[in-house]
């Protein structure tokens, strides 16, 4: 008889290895095993042990985004051998911790091993409760702590004994300061919870006064304060506190010596802003992929330093949010040394009660609703404000004196908080309490600086009668002039160059302020009843569109040696007599409280002096520049005024007729230019005309007048040989004055002045300047009254090119051919193309929009807003294009079984949703959701959940990567959409939207029905001028082909609108709306997918994919007529036009290349 097979028996206590199928592990004792077979035995046999240690893992940890709902991080503490170490997930997925972690275990090097390993760590950590690592308040009201160990460095741990701390509080308790500030860092516990503002106690004074040993007492109610403690020092990277913040989540931070963080004053200005905005970063990784931040901070930031932070900022909203507290703080020497002592003994027993004992957010909010009624705080303002943060500190005190049994700390931080009240109501008064007083003074050192920006209106009459302009007016001196109220008028172009000069950013702000206050002189028109910020006042007869100011501080100024304003002088042909202007104010109806003012164009005839009187191009502003030099101005005429001269077709520019004898004018307004050695060829849109270059070509200057006599302002393209030769540079160039270009030969630091390019030089001799761009592929050259977009053709390449823009015009053409492109553009869109296509969207809405150019009684939106505050404000879109693919899993039998796959493309998609979507008027407010959802009124919705109502499409809520499984935001039109098909409304968690702004009865806003004022299709009129031109330029299968140069006219159109919308989000010197990108896309994204879904419902046919604004669909055949599910289709031979789809024969795919292409599937 044979010897029965010998069977090894399991080994006690091992367990496999999930996702290691080869592998085993135990704790007891701490061992990894390899799984071996032999031959088809199915039973594992366990040679000998492949690790002799193995992990073990005892907490799980994890941290949540700032609304709780996402893991941004997973921390694990391991345990091998004698070592314990808590450690970041990543490290155990790379390995590294093997290494720096634990050093005396062997075999952890290779590849598999660190997988495996990686999981037995997941296998573990599995099984355990989740920890949070960041303080949070439990939605019962109770503050939570992380473990101390993983807590932020020094906060959880506690020392001494509760009869020291009470004993700590009463040595506090003798500085009323002192106590307030302790009650402050507490009180910002309750800020998160609460919902209010974020507030920083900045505690400024000189050595040995206080400010340390107040910190390290505030400090020592969280932990240990020093050393490696809770207090930090300000001497820090660019991004490390706002990091260190987001750590903190809801914590008190503490810093010390803000003088050591080196920054100036704008830098610290906007570093304060952060933080107190919640120090929130969003990035994105490698691949260019958003990456929300990994959390925010709201609470109190504690500081120190020798100056004071509020005599540094400029900004109104920080200095109502920064409490400043002036030493001394101390009693005296023996006091600062007591407190600091026992600080450093007795510390963690502040945060410890708060966490046992300490009030509920609701209890918190009335006790200090009470502080501030004891506090007899103003009604209103940056005082009240303050006010506000500071009940907190009183409140935070009563606490902690209940909490300790110190009652004494109560009563003084009372007796602190008035008097501090008052300090900084005072230094507010002497800042300028407000934008408008600050806006005033600045006023009044511009005129005492140049004197010669402000004639008198007698002054500036005679210069006019005498053909004497000034260079430049910044406004008019009203003092000496007999029964008028206002001391100044000022051009609001100028005001806002003055406002920006004294770092004032809320321009509008202090109009508000000044009105309120009776010193920015305005009245109500009887007809409309509204008054805005600027009126008219007449000089030199005409009416001129100016802030009109008084209370100006009075400034001494020293009269110029030359001086630039010329001695009265009646006109020709008067009576000798001085005629007093009367001066008259025009009531404007209100704008948006946070649009800058937009000038009137002067009226006909009556240049504004100094200043271009034409509509400006929209071009994206190069790094530094203001918006001031880089505006170009458009004279084209409404698209009204060009529709008619539109063709039905064009010639070739090569069959039209150019002469170079003395030409005849032009048939038409000259539209754009081009000029080459041998001349300049204007064109009107229609007739090319050769003009004989005479002397304008001896130099750049000269030149540029030449061509602004012809076309005054717009577009002109020139070619490189005429450019070099009137002083181009011979390639493109960023050297303008002042600029600097580094030495060959030396290192980086080292520079000199860049060599000027003889073309900038020359011109800013005559009065022209470019922008600070330089001289590049388009250049902006602008002088009081023109304003020229100079394109040099040999440069209209990539290599000088770099924006992701189509390009409209060709190194390979000539002048003549440029000249025709651009003013055959500029005849069908109304506007001249400069730059790239988006550019010229967004100059089409400046135009619609611009004052005196719109109808009487129509609104105006705000066209610059970057989205601030609001989801908008955002490093990828809300929305994005959907391309999807349905997986393979769920298609039908029949799609299965098909043969071929075709799109069905909806025509111009895009300029339809510009067409249709309801944009809003003024920047987004937060609105909540108490009021239920409002289909009609564009803005955002925090969407929490999923809506999948139709299984073979996708989400709703077009969920991406980036957007998790968390609550989303997204446009109204795709909210909508969603809670139609089956969206619940409790899904919907907050909302920014267009606010109210009621309109007076009868007005009807454009677009909308009568009465509606937040929401409008504000950009309908621009996609009717666009429509009107691609439909000139008709263009489908079995349409007869267009000229060469009309079918590049025709995509130029075409990427007006497709670059546009998504320019709007990038935003140019003009024009910037994020919100209307994210609703164009949405719009246009809804609507394909309602056409998808009614299709789907009537014939039970279901796209397997979409791609942006096109559905593809499985079918048996290749001909897109006969397997259309229910399009509305192109015929063939039949002009493109909105509302219809149509496939392109080139774009049909058999099924097989698309599973190989779109599902990476192999047949």
């Amino acid at each position: 008889m044979t010897s029965p097979a010998v069977i090894p028996l399991p080994i006690r206590g091992l367990r496999r290895v999930p996702g290691s199928p080869g592998y085993a592990y135990r704790l007891d004792p701490p061992e990894v095993w390899e799984v071996k077979k032999s031959g088809p035995d199915p039973i594992p046999i366990y040679d000998s042990p492949r690790l002799p240690w193995c992990p073990e893992v005892s907490r799980h940890l994890v941290t949540t985004d700032s609304q709780g709902t996402g893991i941004t991080s997973r921390q694990v503490t391991i345990t091998v051998g004698e070592h314990t170490a808590t450690l970041p997930l990543d490290q155990v997925a790379d390995g590294t911790c093997w290494n720096k972690k634990f050093v005396r275990i062997k075999g952890r090097a290779g590849r598999e091993i660190r997988e495996v390993l990686l999981n037995i760590v997941e296998d573990q950590a599995f099984e355990l409760p989740l920890d949070e690592t960041t303080a949070r308040w439990s939605p019962e009201g109770r503050l939570i702590m992380p473990p101390v160990d993983i807590a932020p460095r020094g906060y959880g741990t506690v020392a001494g004994t509760p009869e020291q701390w009470a004993e700590l509080l009463g040595e506090v308790a003798r500085s009323p300061k002192m106590a307030l500030v302790v009650g402050l860092t507490i009180g910002g516990l309750y800020l998160r919870p609460l919902g209010r503002q974020s507030y920083m106690v900045q505690i400024k004074g000189g050595s040995s006064e206080g400010k340390t040993t107040t910190l390290i007492c505030s400090a020592s109610q969280f932990g240990r304060p020093e050393p490696d403690g809770v207090i930090r020092s300000w001497s820090v990277t660019k991004q490390g506190p706002g990091s260190w913040l987001r750590s903190l989540h809801c914590l008190t931070g503490f810093r010390d010596e803000l003088g050591s963080s080196a920054m100036r004053a704008d830098q610290l200005e906007a570093s304060i802003f952060s933080y107190l905005q919640g120090a929130e970063r969003d990035s994105a990784d490698r691949s260019g992929e958003h990456r929300d931040s990994q959390g925010s901070w709201r609470g109190c930031l504690a500081s120190t330093g020798n100056e004071s932070i509020l005599s540094q900022i400029a900004n109104e909203g920080i200095a109502a949010r920064v409490i400043e507290v002036s030493s001394p703080l101390t009693i005296d020497a023996e006091h600062a040394e007591r407190v600091e002592r026992l600080a450093c003994q007795v510390y963690g027993h502040g945060l410890a009660a708060v966490i046992e004992r300490g009030l509920r957010p609701g209890e918190f909010a009335e006790l200090a609703a009470r502080c501030l009624a004891e506090m007899g705080a103003p009604g209103g303002g940056v005082v009240r404000r303050l006010a506000k943060s500071l009940s907190f500190g009183v409140a935070g005190a009563v606490m902690l004196a209940e909490l300790a049994g110190v009652p004494a700390l109560a009563d003084a931080a009372r007796a602190a908080a008035g008097p501090i009240l008052e300090e900084l109501g005072a230094h507010l008064i002497e800042r300028g309490a407000d934008p408008g007083a600050r806006l005033l003074a600045a006023v009044a050192d511009a005129m005492a600086a140049r004197p010669g920006e402000w004639p008198t209106r007698h002054g500036y009459e005679a210069m006019i009668a005498n053909d004497r302009y000034p260079r430049e007016v910044a406004g008019w001196d009203l003092s000496s002039d007999e029964g008028v109220p206002a001391e100044v008028a000022v051009i609001p172009a100028a005001l806002r160059r003055i406002a920006a000069e004294a770092d004032i950013k809320d321009v509008t702000i202090a109009l508000q302020n000044l009105k309120a206050r009776g010193l920015l002189h305005v009245q109500a028109s009887g007809k409309k009843g509204r008054v805005g910020y600027q009126g008219m006042v007449k000089v030199a007869g005409s009416a001129k569109r100016a802030h009109l100011l008084s209370g100006l501080v009075p400034v001494e100024v020293d009269e110029p040696d030359t001086q630039e304003i010329p001695q009265e002088q009646p006109a020709q042909g008067s009576t000798g007599e001085p005629v007093q202007p009367t001066l008259e104010l025009v009531a404007e109806a209100a704008p948006s409280a946070l649009e800058p003012e937009a000038e009137e164009p002067a009226p006909h005839g009556q240049p504004e002096p100094g200043m271009p009187t034409d509509m400006a191009v929209e071009m994206p502003p190069p790094p530094g520049s203001t918006a001031e030099e880089f505006t170009a101005v458009n004279t084209a005429p409404r698209a009204a005024d060009t529709s008619a001269a539109v063709p039905a077709s064009k010639a070739p520019v090569s069959e039209m007729n150019a002469s170079n004898d003395d030409p005849p004018a032009p048939a038409g307004r000259v539209l754009a230019l081009a000029a080459d050695a041998d001349g300049l060829y204007t064109c009107d849109g229609e007739n090319l005309t050769a003009v004989e270059a005479g002397p304008a070509f001896d130099s750049w200057p000269a030149f540029l007048e030449a061509v602004a006599d012809l076309i005054g302002s717009g577009s002109i393209a020139i070619t490189a040989q005429l450019a070099i030769g009137l002083g181009y540079p011979e390639a493109p160039s960023v050297a303008t004055p002042g600029s600097r270009t580094r030495v060959p030969g030396t290192r980086r630091k080292k520079s000199a002045e860049a060599p000027i390019p003889r073309a900038i030089s020359e011109a800013a001799a005559a009065g022209w300047q470019c922008s600070r761009k330089g001289i590049g592929a388009w250049t902006s050259w602008f002088k009081a009254g023109s304003s020229l977009q100079v394109a040099v053709i040999d440069w209209q390449s990539r290599e000088h090119i770099q924006a992701q823009c189509a390009l409209y015009l060709s190194p390979a053409d000539t002048a003549m051919e440029a000249a025709y492109l651009l003013a055959r553009y500029r005849s069908l869109t109304g506007v001249p193309f400069a730059y790239n296509a988006g550019s010229s969207f967004t100059t089409m809405i400046r135009e619609r929009y611009e004052r005196g150019r719109r109808e009487p009684g129509a609104r105006t939106p705000l066209r610059k807003w970057d989205g601030a505050g609001t989801p908008a404000k955002s490093l990828r879109p809300r929305e994005v294009h959907l391309v999807w693919q349905r997986p393979i899993e769920l298609w039908t039998p029949e799609e299965l079984a098909a043969q071929y796959v075709i799109p069905y493309d909806k025509v111009w998609a895009y300029l339809g949703a510009i067409n249709s979507a309801n944009l809003a008027w003024d920047p987004l407010e937060h609105a909540g959701v108490d009021a239920g959802f409002q289909p009609g009124r564009a803005g955002y919705w925090l969407v929490g959940g999923s809506c999948q109502p139709f299984e073979l499409l996708p989400d709703l809520l077009f969920r991406t990567a980036a957007d998790g499984t968390g609550p989303v935001w997204r446009e109204t039109t795709t909210v909508a959409f969603a809670l139609k098909h089956g969206l619940p409304a409790e899904a919907l968690i907050d909302a920014y939207l267009a606010p109210e702004a009621p309109a007076p009865a009868g007005r009807v806003r454009p677009g909308r029905k009568q009465g509606q004022s937040h929401t409008g299709r504000i950009t309908k009129e621009i996609a009717e001028r666009l429509g009107a031109a691609l439909a000139s330029l008709p263009e489908g299968e079995g349409v007869p082909e267009l000229p060469a140069e009309e079918e590049r006219v025709r995509r130029a159109v075409k990427a007006t609108y497709a670059e546009g919308y998504g320019m709007l989000a990038h935003g140019t010197a003009w024009v910037q709306r994020p919100d209307w990108t994210d609703a164009v896309v949405a719009t246009a994204r809804t609507t394909l997918i309602r056409k998808v879904v009614e299709i789907g419902r009537q014939s039970g046919r279901w796209p397997i994919g979409i791609t942006s604004d096109c559905a593809y669909y499985a079918t048996a055949s290749p001909d897109p007529v006969k397997e259309n599910p229910g399009f509305p289709l192109l015929q063939r031979g039949r002009p493109a036009e909105l509302g219809l789809y149509r496939t392109k024969s080139a774009d049909i795919m058999t099924a097989s290349d698309w599973r190989r292409t779109k599902l990476g599937m192999e047949e």
